[in-house]
C-alpha cells in the first residue's frame, strides 16, 4: 500500500505488518519523508500499549532524550513516555518548537492517541521552514544578530518548582547541569532559583532551510 503524500503529514497506512516491523523495513525511506515533509501519521496500527509505543520511538529515532528543563505540566506514564500535557481540555497550547530553549532539543517528537477526545480534539502542525520564510528578512536578521535570553524564576508560591524542572532535589546537580548547558543561575531566598540562558534563534541542518526556535523571548514564572 502506498503512502498518502500531502504537504504535512505523510499518511502511512497499516499494510498488515506491525508498526515496528514496517519501520525496520522502511526506516531510511521514512526518515527521508520525515525530513522532506515534516511529519508522519501512522494510521490503523495497534501500537501495543506504552511498551509498544516506546519500541516504535526507538525503532525510528533511537534512544529518547531525558526530559529536563520542563516548562509544561505533564507526568511520566512509564520510563521516558509522558502525557502530552496535564492541562485541562479547555486550555489551548499554541504552536511551538519543542524545548527549543534548551542547549539540546529533540529532533523528532512522537504522539500516540490513547483516549480520543470526546469533542474538538486536534493536534495542529506547521512546517516551521515555511513559517521562517514568511517572516520579514530584516526581522529574521535582527533576531539572528541579537539572539535571545530566556529568564525563568522558580519559587514555591506559583508555577513549577526547580526540583521538578531539573528532576533532582540536589542543588549541586542543578549547578553541574547548568554549567554543562550554558545556563547562568542564581539561588534566590530560601528555596528559589532564577536562571538565564542566551540561545540562538535559528537552527540550521546541513542542506536544509533554517528553522526558527523560540522567537518570542519571555520570562517564565
Amino acid at each position: 500500500m502506498s503512502d498518502t503524500i500531502t504537504t504535512l503529514p505523510v499518511v502511512v497506512e497499516n499494510d498488515g505488518r506491525t508498526l515496528t516491523d514496517l519501520i525496520d523495513a522502511r526506516r531510511a525511506e521514512l526518515r527521508a519523508s520525515l525530513v522532506e515533509h515534516g511529519g508522519l501519521l501512522f494510521r490503523g496500527f495497534d501500537v501495543g500499549g506504552v511498551d509498544g509505543f516506546d519500541a516504535v520511538v526507538r525503532a525510528l529515532a533511537g534512544e529518547p532524550l531525558v526530559y529536563t528543563e520542563r516548562s509544561s505540566p505533564r507526568h511520566s506514564i512509564k520510563g521516558r513516555v509522558y502525557t502530552s500535557t496535564d492541562y485541562p481540555p479547555d486550555e489551548e497550547i499554541f504552536l511551538h518548537n519543542e524545548n527549543s530553549y534548551q542547549a539540546r532539543w529533540p529532533l523528532t517528537l512522537f504522539f500516540w492517541c490513547v483516549s480520543p477526545p470526546e469533542t474538538q480534539g486536534a493536534t495542529p502542525l506547521a512546517d516551521v521552514r515555511r513559517v521562517y520564510e514568511l517572516i520579514d528578512p530584516a526581522v529574521r536578521e535582527e533576531f539572528v544578530r541579537r539572539r535571545w535570553m530566556l529568564v525563568r524564576n522558580f519559587h514555591g508560591d506559583f508555577g513549577t518548582r526547580w526540583q521538578e524542572v531539573f528532576n533532582t532535589d540536589d542543588r549541586a546537580e542543578v549547578e553541574a547541569y547548568a554549567a554543562a548547558n550554558r545556563i547562568a543561575l542564581e539561588w534566590v531566598g530560601k528555596d528559589g532559583l532564577r536562571t538565564r540562558a542566551v540561545r540562538d534563534v535559528v537552527h540550521q541542518r546541513p542542506g536544509r532551510t533554517p528553522r526558527a526556535g523560540s522567537t518570542t523571548p519571555r520570562s517564565s514564572t
